[in-house]
């Protein structure tokens, strides 16, 4: 290769590296290659999991009891394989002139594809690992007071798990930290002193935000990533299972007539041939998440960007370029108790839900009020035997919550007088808006069980 396409080469190469790393949201979570060994082949790594015995008593006569000291190696696999390659003319080149052609070509590359679909990838990642909590929170309605009050129950808890403060990252939605921002400047005497916990607060565009994504294959010139979307199969049960939620489908598939799924509110056994189970949920939008930078596990291994000129291309009488990255995103088995909090996500109850559906008749501030409460409430309900929290069964005793919280408060139910006019709403002495509400979701999720058999 001439000398100048070398140093072209060269140059391309240290541009296009810049314009990743003020393109990339998640680089500030990349780990050093320090603590990496390559595993038994190509796609693993093996990653040191050490840990120690505590201290005991020393006695003069017999002196130090004896610990140990336990070294082992989990293996980790490399889960991300992109590339793409780009051809330009030899005249449309000529005319351009090819420094500009592939470096704004390169730049455009990764300021627009490559850093946006790396950042969601490594959010997708950090939110789907097994062992991470996501806790759904409506921030609808929402004002700086709830968001920062989300934010302190997460730092307390990472305080309390002896969580370092140093790489404590809160990762956040540029709408919520605007909230947060327009409540500093106009309460200037209001604290918001638990921003002070993190070491950094990173603004993630809503788009690279989400619980998980597909990384589309290229083929029928689908390319890059999107917000997963929800899978349908034909169910195979022979009667209606009360725990699930059924589907129908129109549509008839094609771009201009997509299909098109929707909930079944009563489904029937005579029916069932045409119902639908979802099989894959889909993503949701993550409001914030907060890392301790120590638990991710994220470099590139291989990363490929080279242009080829019109003499290397023997079918071609264009320039090509070549992009390839190649890397992991994990987390550590052991930090993932503390490490990851506050993966707070959009309720799957939503306010046509609740009208269309459920039948509820509150309106949407009312609604959007008392949704939290309700959405961690059955949760709570639910947690021993797991909720789906997509499935019609779960949704439905939400809104149930959401009704009973509405209507009597978390406290104990009461009554208000005014004058000589008063209402009791008392469903017994001593009755709490909570216990309301338990037998009201209990009622809903009937017998899916995915409700706690202890609750009573």
């Amino acid at each position: 290769m001439p000398s100048n396409n070398i140093a072209f080469a060269r140059n391309y190469t240290s541009v296009i590296d810049e314009v990743y790393q003020r393109a990339s949201v998640s680089g500030v979570l990349n780990s050093g290659r320090r603590m990496v060994r390559a595993g038994h082949n190509a796609k693993e790594i093996l990653i040191p999991k050490i840990s120690v015995t505590g201290l005991g008593n020393y006695t003069r006569n017999v002196g130090y009891k004896t610990g140990a000291i336990t070294y082992e190696f989990e293996t980790k696999t490399f889960n991300y394989d992109r590339g793409i390659r780009l051809f330009a003319d030899v005249m449309d080149v000529e005319e351009a002139g090819v420094n500009d052609c592939f470096v704004e070509a390169g730049a455009e590359l990764q300021r627009t594809q490559v850093a946006p679909e790396a950042d969601a990838f490594t959010f997708a990642q950090i939110a789907g690992h097994t062992g991470v909590t996501v806790e759904s929170e409506s921030y609808a309605s929402a004002d700086a007071e709830d968001i920062l009050e989300d934010l302190r129950t997460v730092t307390s808890a990472m305080d309390e798990k002896q969580v370092t403060l140093g790489s404590r990252i809160l990762f956040i939605t540029p709408t919520l930290k605007g909230v947060l921002d327009d409540f500093s400047y106009a309460n200037p005497n209001r604290s918001n002193r638990v921003l002070e916990r993190f070491s950094r607060i990173v603004e993630v565009p809503q788009v690279r935000f989400y619980t998980a994504i597909d990384l589309l294959s290229g083929d029928d010139d689908q390319f890059g990533y999107q917000k997963r979307t929800a899978t349908y199969e034909l169910t195979t049960d022979t009667e209606v299972d009360s725990g699930k939620t059924y589907y129908t489908r129109s549509g008839s598939g094609t771009s201009a007539s997509p299909y098109v799924y929707t909930e079944v509110a009563s489904p029937v056994k005579a029916n069932l041939g045409t119902y639908y189970e979802m099989t894959t949920t889909p993503g949701l939008d993550i409001n914030f998440m907060v890392v301790e930078k120590s638990a991710v596990i994220k470099f590139d291994k291989h990363v490929a960007s080279r242009v080829f000129s019109p003499d290397e291309l023997e079918a071609l009488d264009s320039y090509m370029m070549k992009y390839r990255k190649y890397g992991i995103v994990e987390l550590f088995d052991n930090k993932l108790d503390g490490g990851i909090h506050g993966v707070a996500v959009a309720s799957t109850v939503t306010y046509e839900f609740y009208t269309g559906t459920y039948g509820g008749g509150l309106s949407e501030a009312a609604f959007a009020a008392s949704l939290p409460t309700a959405d961690a409430h059955v949760k709570w309900l639910c947690q021993v035997k797991g909720a789906t929290t997509t499935c019609n069964v779960f949704k439905r005793a939400v809104c149930a919550a959401v009704d009973a919280f509405a209507e009597y408060g978390a406290g104990e139910v009461g009554g208000f007088q005014i004058g000589e006019f008063s209402v009791k709403n008392y469903a017994s002495q001593q009755t709490t808006g909570e216990e309301l509400a338990t037998a009201a979701a209990l009622r809903e999720l009937g017998l899916s069980g995915m409700a706690f058999s202890g609750v009573c």
